[in-house]
């Protein structure tokens, strides 16, 4: 008897959509990336994860079902909600395989407090010009120009313009108010697998003991890196496919 099929669930920025993740799910064509509900005002990263999942598990067509295998991710913020909804599952008796981090934080003390304290010397200045930070920051105008194809310096240039500010101004907050400790996620008792570019600006680089580095990768090393990154989420899915088989054989 074979192995059921793996869910695999990648998230990307909450600020995005699934065309940041086109690279990957061009690899991967049975990726699953649900939309985003609205955010809530002031509402905080676990209370939209658990949102998130009873909306994604409980439509009369769900997104994910409880009947197959789930394999999780986040991509740069995507992360702490990869986490979050990864840690309820567990506590719904639905444990993930694994947990992908790739580019992004594993608990809050990797996030810079730069980006808060730059968040609110900005934030009452007009949009045209919170964009261009959000371009500057966020994106980083130096990894567009030196390793981005012509496609994906148009990709972010248009999700940049197309996106909400409103969204933008509801969700920042609220990922910066993420608490959660190395110590407590290390609690949850999740498997995770964590990409990191070692010289990412965005993002503290976390412990090698914990990840693997891309050496040459900077802040979204998903779209910098495509190869290497694809390569390292596809072993993981064919060592817990190997895993899975061998479980239902024995």
């Amino acid at each position: 008897m074979s192995a059921p099929p793996i869910q695999f669930l990648l998230l990307p920025d909450p600020v995005a959509d699934h065309r940041w993740l086109a690279t990957i799910s061009a690899a991967f064509p049975d990726l699953i990336c649900p939309p985003w509900p609205i955010w809530n005002r002031k509402e905080s990263v676990e209370s939209y994860s658990v949102r998130c999942l009873d909306e994604w598990t409980s439509n009369e067509n769900p997104l994910i079902g409880y009947d197959q295998p789930i394999l999780l991710g986040g991509i740069g913020f995507g992360c702490p909600l990869a986490i979050e909804m990864s840690h309820q599952l567990t506590i719904r008796g639905h444990s993930p395989l694994g947990t992908l981090l790739i580019g992004g934080v594993r608990s809050a003390e990797m996030v810079p407090q730069a980006i808060g304290l730059q968040w609110s010397m900005i934030r009452w200045l007009p949009d045209s010009l919170i964009r261009r930070w959000i371009r500057g920051r966020w994106f980083g105008i130096t990894i567009e120009q030196r390793l981005w194809s012509p496609e994906l310096r148009e990709l972010s240039r248009s999700l940049i313009s197309q996106l909400s500010m409103k969204r933008f101004k509801q969700i920042l907050p609220s990922l910066l108010g993420w608490k959660r400790t190395s110590e407590e996620v290390d609690e949850m008792g999740l498997t995770i697998h964590q990409l990191h570019g070692r010289t990412d600006r965005i993002v503290h680089s976390p412990s090698l003991e914990v990840s693997t580095i891309l050496m040459e990768g900077e802040h979204l090393i998903h779209l910098s890196h495509t190869g290497e990154v694809n390569r390292w989420i596809d072993a993981i899915i064919r060592n817990e496919q190997l895993r899975l088989q061998f479980a239902q054989s024995r």
